[in-house]
């Protein structure tokens, strides 16, 4: 197998999240590449139908209705009415909050 390397900076992308899990599976990349893709797609396609997405100890995404409103352009100071949308909310599961911030 070979060796996971740091990631640079604080985000990690798609392509270097394929590389880790390649590199700790022994899959080749296009496969892992395929795989992550597919995965994206099918949490993308449920949220868009409006159907709840929970992944156990990482995170759940479930859609809401925003209903019309008043707002206001920050320049002019004229009011503005916003259109109803739905809108994605995304939640950290506990598990993993506790791993981000651990009791001392």
């Amino acid at each position: 197998m070979a060796k996971v390397t740091e990631v640079e900076g604080k985000a990690v992308n798609h392509g270097e999240i394929n590389k880790i899990v390649a590199a700790k599976t022994g899959y080749s990349q296009n496969i892992v590449s395929e795989v992550t893709s597919e995965f994206v797609h099918v949490i993308s396609d449920n949220i868009v139908d409006g159907k709840d997405v929970v992944i156990r100890n990482l995170i759940s995404f479930n859609t809401i209705d925003k209903g019309p409103c008043k707002g206001r352009n920050p320049r002019t100071g004229e009011e503005i009415d916003v259109p109803a949308k739905n809108v994605v909310k995304a939640k950290v599961s506990k598990s993993l909050q506790k791993k981000v911030n651990p009791e001392k």
